[in-house]
Parts: structure tokens; sequence; C-alpha cells
């Protein structure tokens, strides 16, 4: 392989592999810039937290779901028997879920949670917002399964309804520990005398995005620490190494 580098999206040099330098989860599906303008067999996308040497060789596949759970409007203090409150529904559907690390493949959130009208008002619409991701599709299917029926089961008991919408937000990956792709970075981290760890993750990134537009991608690590938090940082000496990296593997692609 004769890798280019492309820098943050643009074209690649050549047709064997590319290094993109990764940024916001989405970009590049945002900006358009991936589809006929990224060339290569293999993209390597350098967007992941750890140290050098880190491989994220597996990456999940992600489920957006959005749902609109409906009861019915009533005053609070006059006639509370007669509303159907879409909070409580809600609530309870939420209760009744598995969330957070379902295995070891596998995370559910639900992220944002919006309705009601006012304090004196049995709410009538509720809006949630939330997600599910696994390195299998079949996991993955059978989490967004059994949030829709807590959601269902709940709405039915209190006499409302839910409306309930799910699509594929990114496609997952994995390579193989033996493929060419991971080859190339090993020998490249062979020659820094850094060992190279291969790992799975359930952190979604661009790579995501370009797998899904066709082009296999792999990430590595850069360095940073405490991803999406008041605490992240990048240690320098690790970007630094992350540069050392991508300057062997292109000596050893020729």
């Amino acid at each position: 392989m004769r890798p280019g580098i492309g820098g943050g999206g643009g074209e690649s040099r050549s047709s064997g592999a590319a290094l993109y330098r990764g940024g916001r989860e989405g970009a590049l599906r945002s900006q358009g810039t991936a589809e006929g303008l990224l060339k290569g067999e293999v993209l390597y996308v350098l967007d992941s937290d750890g140290p050098v040497g880190r491989v994220v060789n597996g990456a999940p596949y992600g489920v957006k779901l959005a749902i609109t759970v409906k009861g019915k409007s009533a005053h609070a203090g006059i006639d509370p028997e007669s509303g159907v409150s879409a909070v409580v529904i809600a609530s309870r559907a939420i209760a009744n879920m598995k969330l957070g690390r379902i295995d070891e493949l596998t995370t559910a959130n639900i992220g944002t949670i919006s309705g009601g009208q006012a304090q004196n008002i049995i709410p009538e619409l509720v809006e949630v917002v939330g997600e599910v991701r696994s390195i299998e599709e079949d996991r993955l299917r059978r989490q967004a399964a059994h949030m829709k029926e807590a959601f269902k089961s709940a709405a039915a008991e209190a006499g409302g309804e839910v409306v309930f919408y799910s699509h594929q937000d990114y496609s997952g990956y994995y390579f193989p520990e033996d493929s060419p792709a991971i080859e190339l970075v090993r020998r490249a981290l062979d020659r820094l005398g850094i060992e190279t760890v291969m790992e799975t993750s359930c952190g979604a990134s661009d790579a995501n995005i370009t797998t899904g537009l066709g082009i296999p991608s792999l990430v590595l690590s850069v360095g940073y620490l405490k991803p999406h938090t008041k605490e992240e940082s990048l240690d320098r000496k690790e970007l630094i190494k992350a540069g050392e990296l991508v300057y062997e593997m292109v000596r050893i692609a020729g």
C-alpha cells in the first residue's frame, strides 16, 4: 500500500491508504466531504483517546431513537383524574428498561427528555431521544426492541400512546488482528518501540461514517484523555508520537 495524507478530509495523494485527522463526530457526514474525496483501500483516522499504540479494531453500529409519548391534558388541580400524564408514562418506561452498559459489546442511553406546558397542566406530550450502540448488529436490534417494548407497555398501562422511531445513525466495523491494515500499524509501532494494543470500543468517530460510505476505516489513538469532559486534555509527548507513527507508516508503505 502507498498511503497519502489527507488533512481534515482532503483528497489523498494515492490509491492505497489515507490518513485522516479526526474531528467532531459525524463532521464528515454533515459537511459531505468524505464521499468522492477521500480515496484509498484503507482510511486511518487519528481520533481516539488513550496512549499512542492503541488500535481500535472494532467500533459499534449505532441507532438513534426518537420517542413521542402521548397522554391527555387536564387541569392538575381541578380535574387531575381525567388526565393521562405523558411524563409519568415516560418515567415508568425508562425506569423499567436496561440502560448503560448492557454487556461487553453493547450500551444504551436516554439522552434528552422534554415536554409539558405548565405546572398546573397534566402533560400531554413528552419527547424522548436516546441511542443504542453495539459491536454486533443482533445485540443492537435486541436492545432497541427492549426499549420500544418498555415504552409501549408503560403507555398501554396508563392509557396513553407512543410513537417510536429509530434509524441507523452510523455503521460499525471490525478488523481482524492479522489484517494487512493492522499489520502496517504494528510494523510502524515496532520501529518506534511502542507496544500495539488492540481494543474494541463503543465510541463512534468519523471512521464509522466513512465505513458506511464504503471506505474501510481504522481508528488510531492520539493520546488525549477524558474526552467530552471539562478535564479533556492532550499530552504533548503523545501528540509527537502520533506524528512519528504517521511518518513511519508512510515510510513502510513506500
